[in-house]
């Protein structure tokens, strides 16, 4: 059958059952006179048998046996129900949706999950786990699901908004990029990038832009298991996926949203696109690899280290299918189309490409080491897990590195695998291993220092060849179904509890952010406080309150985000580009201070408004005597001028008031050494009630004689100091 009419089909179905159970139910209510609970109960089970005999005759015209199919049906529709709740307590509880969005979202998800699972695996004349696994075909759901839900709760923050401003100009004729994004402070590529935000800007704001971006960069999960089945089974392919799921550095890059989350997705889509290459000497899936090539090197340079892959592919496609010349040229052409915008630019600018490479040469951070090779490949395997269990979520070192090392033990016995198959002759695994080992080579040589999203590409390649290997050794075991439904099942469940966790901290406004290791991975781990950041979830909030409350000057970490954020969430709600924070407005203005919610609940402080994970609640009295900082007008990157420098005492006297708590902001955030902030009241030192990263909360009136608010910075400017009224 026709895969659209059986889907047809399906709907009519399901529309059918739906009609059924809604007519009995108000049969037995309204003449009857039954209770309602019991008959929606009986109206429930007559749909469910009319569902099962339309799918079963009609719909998949199925010649499995009732025991068979039956149990299975009743299954699928139990997970149908959990899933059901599950959206709904994931979008109402933790991403804060109304429930009717979360309840939309639900009719949309689970009647496609049950279809997919029905047809492969309900209705089904025989099962293998190999051909019709209920987790191969359940798993990416779920998994794309967390990997979108993360992304919600990720973090607006400077590259993300100032890339979708750009994409705003385009949108609005103001601006057309020739080049991307900058990268390392020095190069550009092509602008590729900006023109996909300006075309996400079309269909809505921050929350549509990630989502979309996330369940783009969760085809991952699902292109694994496509090229594990094609290159050698889909049990490898099931196993992959598993792997690319667990917390790593990479995970980072749908928290701090930006190009590289890009990169794991389109290493993932050109092997499989090279294996179908190699396997049919189609010409089009060439393109397609070359192209997955190109795209990936505009989502981040470091995907050029994985030029071993394609370039293998194609020399093997020369003595394997005799392709022309011709062709791989104009694949190679059709590739390179993303570089035009970029070719035109440099032509026009004179090639300063050769200029930002000699100058990028000449500093200290392209000066790499190989002693950087071991470091790397363990944050490859369990150094990217150890950091989520220890410095994201605060678990004890012990516990955390154990569990890396159990990770990375499963690793290392898929890699010896990936050996055997190799020596074997799997060609595919020989190009793998190739590609890891040159790239794992290059990137310890071309940086001194290796953010979180430099590792993506080979980390995914590495853990392709890990998944070959364990599905092989798997294979020469008897109860190899087990063992692998054992580590997928345990992957998935560490992996959802870990997110879980940090949903709620995130959801708190309470993530533990640092500066290293996340920029840095191989580096010492630095101190972790809690830092609120404006999720992608509430810029459509704030955007909102900030068009409605025209007239008001933001203080408080609040204005940090703001100023993260180029205030970019009210320009695309509304068109105001300039929100004033941190200091005093000419006219007449009203002044607002917006802090955590978690601090605020500490110390029993009621916000007036709730925007995203900050309480907004009116300030009493400002310190500050500086004009205003008015964002939105330009946008300069960073955002303030950086204040690296010596540091210095500055104190600010505070007459105390009944009932008033003092807020100190540092707005400086990651644009200078982080401050030390006390309150002494005569010979007393005062601690601070609560305290995150960047905000310390003071009951002054305590204190009978004015109270000093001391301030330990190398940037006094960038301090925000408030009053509120408990």
């Amino acid at each position: 059958m026709v895969a659209h009419v059986r889907l047809a089909r399906y709907g009519v179905a399901g529309g059918f059952s739906l009609l059924v159970h809604a007519t009995v139910l108000l049969v037995l209510v309204e003449v009857v006179l039954m209770s309602p609970v019991y008959a929606t109960i009986i109206g429930f089970g007559c749909s469910l048998a009319v569902s099962y005999y339309l799918q079963y005759v009609w719909v998949f015209c199925s010649n499995a046996s009732f025991t068979h199919a039956f149990p299975r049906f009743l299954l699928v529709c139990a997970i149908g129900l959990l899933l059901n709740a599950s959206i709904m307590a994931l979008g109402t509880s933790v991403l804060g949706l109304h429930y009717a969005f979360a309840q939309a979202v639900a009719f949309i998800v689970v009647p496609i999950s049950n279809y997919l699972i029905n047809r492969s695996w309900t209705f089904a004349p025989g099962d293998t786990f190999q051909q019709n696994s209920l987790l191969g075909i359940a798993l990416p759901f779920v998994m794309t699901g967390f990997w979108v839900s993360l992304a919600l709760l990720g973090a607006i923050h400077l590259d993300l908004a100032r890339d979708v401003m750009v994409g705003s100009d385009i949108t609005r004729g103001v601006e057309l990029p020739l080049q991307g994004p900058p990268l390392a402070g020095v190069f550009h590529l092509g602008p590729i990038w900006y023109y996909g935000l300006a075309f996400l800007q079309l269909l809505g704001g921050y929350g549509t832009i990630v989502a979309i971006l996330a369940s783009l960069s969760a085809l991952q999960f699902w292109l694994a298991q496509q090229a594990g089945r094609l290159i050698q089974c889909p049990t490898s392919g099931l196993v992959w996926s598993a792997l690319l799921f667990v917390p790593a550095w990479g995970t980072f890059e749908l928290i701090l949203m930006s190009h590289p989350v890009l990169v794991s997705v389109l290493t993932v889509s050109m092997i499989l696109l090279g294996a179908k290459y190699l396997e049919s000497g189609c010409a089009r899936f060439l393109a397609g690899m070359l192209m997955c090539f190109s795209l990936g090197v505009h989502a981040h340079p470091t995907m050029m280290l994985q030029w071993v892959f394609p370039a293998g592919v194609l020399i093997l496609g020369l003595w394997r299918h005799r392709t022309s010349l011709i062709v791989i040229s104009m694949c190679a052409t059709a590739a390179l189309i993303p570089f035009i915008p970029w070719v035109f630019h440099q032509h026009l600018s004179e090639w300063v490409f050769f200029q930002e490479l000699a100058r990028y040469s000449s500093e200290q951070q392209s000066a790499g080491s190989l002693s950087a090779f071991w470091p790397l490949l363990w944050q490859m395997t369990g150094g990217g897990v150890e950091y989520w269990l220890r410095g994201t979520l605060g678990w004890p070192a012990v516990p955390s590195m154990l569990i890396a090392l159990f990770y990375t033990g499963i690793v290392l016995v898929g890699l010896c695998g990936g050996v055997v198959l190799s020596i074997r002759g799997n060609v595919m695994l020989q190009l793998m291993f190739l590609t890891v080992l040159v790239g794992a080579v290059s990137l310890s040589l071309v940086r001194t220092m290796h953010a979180y999203y430099m590792l993506s590409g080979v980390h995914t390649i590495l853990l392709g060849i890990a998944a070959f290997g364990i599905a092989y050794w798997a294979s020469r075991i008897r109860s190899s179904r087990r063992i692998l439904n054992g580590i997928v099942v345990g992957a998935i469940s560490m992996s959802s509890t870990v997110y879980l966790l940090y949903a709620i901290d995130a959801r708190e406004g309470g993530w533990p952010f640092a500066f290293m290791p996340l920029f840095n991975v191989t580096s010492a781990m630095d101190p972790h406080a809690r830092h609120p950041f404006l999720t992608p979830m509430a810029a459509s909030a704030s955007g909102r309150w900030l068009c409605r409350n025209r007239d008001v000057v933001v203080h408080g970490s609040y204005a940090l985000s703001i100023l993260h954020t180029y205030a970019s969430e009210s320009q695309l709600r509304c068109g105001i580009a300039h929100v004033p924070v941190h200091g005093l407005m000419e006219r007449s203005a009203r002044h607002v201070v917006g802090v955590s919610k978690a601090l605020l609940r500490r110390v029993n402080v009621e916000p007036v408004e709730m925007v995203g994970v900050f309480g907004v609640l009116p300030a009493s009295r400002i310190a500050m005597r500086e004009p205003a900082l008015i964002v939105g007008k330009e946008r300069p990157y960073p955002v303030l001028e950086p204040r690296f420098g010596e540091v210095y005492e500055t104190v600010i006297d505070w007459v105390p008031r009944s009932d008033e708590l003092v807020i100190v902001s540092d707005l400086s955030f990651g644009l200078a050494t982080p401050p030390t902030v006390t309150m002494r009241c005569g010979d007393d030192q005062l601690d601070p009630l609560v305290e995150d990263r960047v905000t310390w909360i003071f009951d002054a009136s305590v204190c009978e004689s004015t109270a000093e608010v001391i301030l330990e910075t190398s940037a006094p400017e960038y301090m925000n100091v408030v009053g509120i009224n408990r």
